[in-house]
C-alpha cells in the first residue's frame, strides 16, 4: 500500500527492493572469494610439488658437499652453522620480498581498487616476513638431515 501511494503520488520516481540486490551481491562476492580461495590453494599446492622437486634433486650435491668438508676437517657441527646462516638469510630474503609484494598489493587494492582510506598493517607485513623466513630455515634444515647424518665415505665412493 506504501509503495502503490508513493508511486501514485511521485510517477517520476521509480521503486527498487534494495534486500534482493544486495542478496544477489552477497552472492555473488561468495562465489568470487570462493575463486579466490581455490586458485590460491592451487598455487600452494604446485608451490609445494615444485619445492619438493627442488629438494629432491638438491639432496645429492648436498650429500657431497657436506662430505667433502668432512673430509677436509669440518665438524658436523660447523656445518650446520653453515647452513643454518644460508637458509637463514635465503629465508629472510624471501620473507622480507614477500612481505613487501603483499603489503604492495594490499595497500594497491585497498586504495586503488576499493578506494579505502588506511593501509595495511606494518607489524602484520613484518611478521608474515619473519614467519615466512622461519619455515624456511626450518625446511632447508630438515631437507639438509641425511646429507649431515651420511657417512662421508659413502657418499664419496657412490659418486
Amino acid at each position: 500500500p506504501l509503495q502503490n501511494r508513493l508511486v501514485a503520488s511521485y510517477p517520476n520516481v521509480t521503486m527498487l527492493r534494495v534486500r534482493p540486490i544486495l542478496e544477489k551481491v552477497g552472492a555473488l562476492l561468495g562465489r568470487i572469494a570462493s575463486g579466490v580461495r581455490l586458485l590460491g590453494g592451487f598455487a600452494v599446492i604446485a608451490g609445494l610439488a615444485i619445492l619438493a622437486g627442488t629438494v629432491a634433486s638438491a639432496n645429492l650435491r648436498r650429500a657431497r658437499e657436506v662430505a667433502l668438508w668432512k673430509t677436509l676437517g669440518l665438524t658436523r657441527g660447523g656445518i650446520l652453522r653453515l647452513f643454518l646462516a644460508e637458509f637463514a638469510v635465503v629465508g629472510l630474503l624471501a620473507g622480507g620480498l614477500g612481505a613487501v609484494g603483499a603489503y604492495a598489493f594490499a595497500w594497491g587494492f585497498l586504495d586503488l581498487v576499493i578506494d579505502l582510506a588506511g593501509a595495511p598493517s606494518i607489524p602484520l607485513a613484518v611478521a608474515g616476513g619473519l614467519v615466512g623466513a622461519l619455515l624456511a630455515l626450518v625446511a632447508g634444515i630438515a631437507a639438509c638431515t641425511r646429507a649431515l647424518t651420511a657417512p662421508p665415505v659413502q657418499v664419496l665412493r657412490e659418486e
